[in-house]
């Protein structure tokens, strides 16, 4: 049993050990660590048909296999774990040693038999070598010593992807296990973070909307290894990677119970100073995870479970300029009757506290006092800091089942997350709070069938789904901006809205060694899906005022905000939803070319499908590209393109895209204390459903958000107007604009 731990975490300089170690394969699945060598006589001969034996020492799940002709062996499709290795062979000492596989490493272990005397039979120990001379690839691996020791700020794991070599870029504090959608800045090999593929138990993590972010962050205690990458040339997994290749093994239960609990706490107390700021607003952290597992039938079936619980509070540490009190009680004396007075009246400023003064009223509305009365030297704009902080509350399970059958032959195991966030951000209004109510789940399983000692295969399937929805309080109220003080609205300016992501990958794998190649053949079918429900976003008027003055008159200087569908003329709610299919397919192969040579052979084939209309097919029943002509130069092509509405986003689906990958890795010496790597390869970046609808579908003829100016010369003027409900569609009286007949070309006549 593991004891039981309590961590202050504190945001002062910390000094950790980083308890890592260099390996190099990218990890494709749970089960994806490689064992391999060449077994020898004393003359340096190989030795054929010996037994080679490789036991799981938390587990004692066992394999065993031969040597072939060329004395070559190799175990794979095995999960991070301590081993013991031991060779039987007639004539020969019984030999063993001691190997700790990480995740993604093919471990290469070279035995050199004794022979064994008549008198004596002794057991032979082997030291296994410090550098792995087996793999053409470079990683860094973090085990599960380091992700629960490490002073990570917020308990993020993310944070650590900057830890590996050649790994650029910044992550921040931010990413905790409550950021669902985490943007990872972290470059490598001169490429951007786009191309970064991060994937847990061999199931991608990544966002269909934004690139290069990961939808899911679990907690460190859930974790046992994490790999980062930075130069890949496995054709097996991801079809990116292109910049770095990040994979993440979930704990697992062993035939013994082990546990372990953090306790984070964190306030502005502990917030160290800097040159220029010496304290911080008030703000709490308390975070506590922990985790169990063991066996529920040893050696056969084990089980394993963790949580984290977040409960704090936040804080701005901005200064906010808003009306001064005494200038809310000017307008009701002035312009009781107008709609800006009654909203000062009924939102005041109830979140930040005053702190100074800093204009007055001679300033703005000289023209409505007379000095010297008091009107002009009253207080106008005051300004201070946040008074309250705002929670932000969030709550991670997860549990894994392993089941092993056929004397561990065949072996079974399902994976689940759920994430929740209920947080909430508090403007200068109080009436305006927002709440943002974030979910996602995330369930993975695999299956693995041995069929001999020489092949072997992997099915896993996966899939996530993240649920987001921002609710603000009086959604009637119209977004209102007004210039150099707070206006009316959330945070995050014009909702409500909600979307929703899916993700489904099923894989199959089949591995064969053969003499001294390892083969793997294997194919993957991904459909992912976006859903948008921005009905608040292009139904609530956003206005703006040149100053507090012309707010409480009513004179606004512009409005938009407002989706128009221009063949109606009618106001139309923004509701989109796309998916897609992805299929790929890829061959490779090990080869052991001599007992210091490797290469890695492979090619993958990928058909990134096409973009559909999906979810609101009644609403938006196309999507809309913008196609350039097909004659002419490449200037007047789009000058004479057109925009095309369709039931696909591309003319033809992204098929036939092949990426040969070449990997090599020589050691030149015969002790092994040196090993030289390199490769080359062909990589491609997906476009996301994000990318390829969320900058599309205002194209034509869906819809046009206008803005009409108080000095419009189209004769359109502005519509101040209060909602009568906080529920779409809210009841605004919007301004009316004329019906636009969509043209030959797809765009709108007139505009």
């Amino acid at each position: 049993m593991r004891t039981i731990r309590c961590r202050i975490g504190m945001s002062i300089a910390q000094v950790g050990f980083l308890g890592a170690v260099l390996t190099t394969q990218f990890a494709y699945g749970q089960f994806s660590s490689n064992v391999q060598g060449t077994v020898l006589d004393p003359s340096g001969l190989a030795v054929a048909s010996a037994t080679v034996r490789l036991v799981n020492t938390q587990t004692r799940v066992t394999n065993e296999t031969r040597t072939n002709t060329s004395g070559f062996y190799r175990f794979t499709s095995l999960p991070p774990a301590p081993y013991k290795v031991t060779i039987e062979a007639t004539g020969f000492q019984h030999t063993e040693a001691d190997v700790t596989l990480t995740t993604g490493q093919t471990a290469g272990f070279d035995f050199t038999l004794t022979i064994r005397t008549a008198a004596t039979e002794i057991t032979v120990r082997e030291v296994v070598p410090i550098l792995n001379t087996e793999e053409t690839r470079l990683q860094l691996t973090l085990n599960k010593e380091t992700l629960e020791n490490m002073p990570v700020q917020n308990h993020g794991i993310l944070a650590l992807l900057t830890a590996a070599p050649g790994v650029g870029g910044f992550i921040g504090a931010g990413p905790d296990s409550f950021a669902i959608q985490s943007v990872t800045n972290a470059t490598a090999n001169g490429h951007w973070g786009n191309g970064n593929s991060i994937s847990m138990d061999g199931i991608p993590l990544m966002s269909n909307i934004v690139q290069g972010a990961v939808n899911i962050s679990p907690n460190p205690d859930s974790i046992q290894e994490m790999a980062v990458q930075t130069n890949s040339f496995s054709v097996v997994g991801a079809s990116s990677g292109s910049s770095l290749v990040g994979s993440m093994t979930t704990k697992s239960g062993t035939n013994q119970f082990h546990g372990v609990v953090h306790y984070m706490f964190t306030n502005q107390s502990m917030q160290a100073g800097t040159e220029f700021i010496h304290s911080y607003a008030p703000f709490k952290r308390h975070s506590v995870s922990g985790a169990v597992g063991g066996p529920v039938i040893k050696d056969k079936t084990f089980f394993f479970v963790s949580t984290e619980s977040k409960r704090s509070t936040r804080t701005s540490t901005a200064l906010s300029t808003f009306e001064d009190p005494a200038f809310a009680a000017w307008a009701n004396v002035h312009f009781p009757n107008s709609i800006g007075t009654s909203l000062l009246n009924k939102f005041p400023i109830d979140n930040y506290v005053k702190s100074s003064v800093v204009r007055w009223g001679s300033s703005d509305y000289i023209s409505t006092c007379t000095t010297p009365t008091a009107t002009c030297n009253q207080p106008y704009l005051a300004q201070g800091p946040a008074g309250v902080s705002p929670p932000s509350l969030g709550l991670q399970f997860s549990a894994r089942g392993d089941q092993y059958l056929r004397g561990g032959k065949d072996r079974f195991y399902g994976n689940v997350y759920k994430t929740s966030i209920d947080q909430w951000d508090a403007p200068e209004r109080s009436g305006f709070n927002l709440n943002h109510q974030w979910y996602n789940w995330w369930v993975s399983g695999n299956y693995t069938h041995v069929f001999n000692a020489q092949s072997l295969n992997e099915a896993s399937f996966g899939g996530y789904n993240y649920h987001g929805c921002d609710s603000p309080n009086n959604s009637q109220i119209p977004n209102i901006g007004i210039q150099n003080t707070a206006g009316f609205s959330t945070v995050w300016g014009s909702l409500p809205a909600c979307w929703y992501q899916h993700n489904y990958v099923y894989r199959d794998s089949l591995s064969w060694i053969h003499q001294n190649h390892s083969f793997k053949f294997g194919f993957q079918l991904t459909r992912d899906d976006d859903t948008v429900a921005f009905a608040g976003v292009g139904s609530r008027p956003i206005y703006s005022f040149n100053s507090l003055l012309d707010f409480v008159q009513d004179k606004v200087y512009s409005e938009t905000g407002v989706a128009y569908d221009p063949r109606t003329g009618k106001n139309t709610p923004l509701l989109a939803g796309t998916n897609r299919v992805t299929l790929a397919g890829y061959v490779q192969d090990e080869w052991k070319v001599r007992s210091n040579l490797l290469l890695t052979l492979g090619v993958r084939w990928d058909d990134f499908g096409n973009v559909r209309p999906w979810g609101y097919t009644e609403a938006y029943p196309t999507v809309n590209n913008i196609i350039p002509a097909t004659s002419g130069a490449l200037d007047q092509r789009f000058a004479n393109a057109a925009v095309v509405a369709g039931k696909q986003l591309y003319p033809h689906d992204r098929a036939n895209n092949w990426s040969p990958r070449v990997g090599v890795a020589w050691s030149p010496t015969k002790n092994r204390k040196l090993s030289i790597r390199g490769g080359i390869g062909m990589y491609r970046d997906n476009v996301t459903l994000g990318q390829a609808t969320d900058q599309l579908r205002s194209n034509p003829p869906t819809y046009i958000t206008p803005t009409f100016g108080a000095t419009s010369t189209s004769g359109i003027l502005p519509i101040l107007s209060i909602g009568t409900s906080n529920t779409y569609p809210y009841g605004f009286t919007y301004p009316v604009i004329p019906i636009v007949p969509v043209d030959s070309r797809g765009g709108f006549t007139g505009i």
